[in-house]
């Protein structure tokens, strides 16, 4: 029998083995290099863990949380999902230390480079390359004005779009124009105003930083896309708004690579926090190492707990919401 006979058997014969054949499979696709930092881990797992006829079923839950942790780390956004006691629908709430005057400046920097345009839309020709990032920035201040992280990746991607517009000569060279030179300006000390003064901000593009992802197959793209459209249904919010596009984005290959990639780790981010919240079946151990090694998973168990004591039902991990969350892991 070759891998791919054992694999499919493995996966068929559900939890130990499926979670055995996922790690196996991470081993022999394209990542760039070995999980090291993962392989070591499960080294280190005190030896008693393999023993006995339940070993199979705790190292395999131990390597689960491992790659769990490792996915949820690696997504950091600046936000947790939480349950909604009222709706029992999915949103997320921004996490953040910046102060609001502070938070206030920047918005009030992003207004300022807005206001050196007209806002009724009639663009010089000269500045009609750039009535998208305007846009971007517009819906930053509209819908981001309490999420510094959002805000400082929708900095961050205006700055490269218009850098890219600039070099193609679709618009003027900062150089060349003052109110494009301004612009470009304010949105950069909005963008770091917001990273040296908020650490989730900082934790969130170290992780952005430190991340490098795998190409997915076609079927692997559609069932990300899938169960993002699953999980908004069942979201409200932000979170229901952004989920599908995010999902969609990250698959759309006309876009700029680092495009696709914001939302693949956005989007993914978001999918692995809503499976921790819709009956995350392994120990309480993974939600405990979560919490404590990044604040962007801070509160997930004790949300859990908030909701289970309130009666909710929580929404179940569907089949493919737990298949989306393996494609997931193996991309990092």
């Amino acid at each position: 029998m070759d891998w791919s006979e054992i694999g499919e058997a493995w996966h068929a014969a559900g939890e130990p083995w499926a979670t055995f054949a996922s790690w196996y499979e991470d081993l022999l696709s394209d990542a760039p290099s070995p999980d090291w930092p993962l392989l070591e881990r499960i080294a280190l797992i005190a030896p008693d863990q393999w023993e006995g006829e339940d070993g199979p079923q705790k190292i395999a839950a131990r390597i689960a949380e491992f790659r769990l942790e490792r996915g949820v780390m690696a997504t950091a956004s600046g936000e947790r999902v939480i349950r909604n006691q009222e709706t029992s629908l999915f949103r997320v709430e921004p996490v953040t230390e910046i102060a609001s005057d502070h938070l206030r400046h920047v918005t009030d920097i992003l207004c300022d480079a807005l206001d050196l345009f007209p806002s009724d839309g009639a663009l010089g020709n000269q500045f009609t390359a750039i009535s998208a990032e305007l846009d971007i920035v517009r819906k930053a201040v509209a819908s981001y004005a309490d999420r510094p992280t959002q805000l400082h990746m929708s900095c961050t991607r205006v700055l490269r779009r218009t850098g890219i517009k600039v070099d193609r000569g679709e618009c003027p060279a900062p150089s060349e124009d003052a109110d494009l030179d301004d612009f470009l300006h304010l949105v950069t000390d909005a963008k770091a105003t917001l990273m040296e003064r908020d650490p989730s901000v900082q934790e969130a593009v170290a992780a952005r930083a430190g991340t490098s992802l795998r190409d997915m197959s076609s079927d692997e793209a559609e069932t990300i896309i899938a169960a993002a459209d699953e999980a908004a249904a069942q979201s409200e919010g932000i979170l229901a708004e952004e989920l599908p596009d995010q999902a969609r984005n990250a698959a759309d290959a006309t876009l700029p690579i680092e495009e696709r990639r914001e939302n693949f780790v956005a989007a993914s981010g978001r999918l692995l926090r809503i499976y921790l919240l819709s009956g995350w079946t392994g120990s309480k151990k993974a939600l405990e190492e979560v919490e404590s090694l990044t604040k962007t998973a801070a509160g997930i168990s004790k949300n859990i707990a908030v909701v289970s004591a309130s009666g909710i039902g929580l929404w179940q991990a569907s089949p493919l919401l737990k298949k989306a969350v393996d494609i997931i892991l193996a991309s990092f």
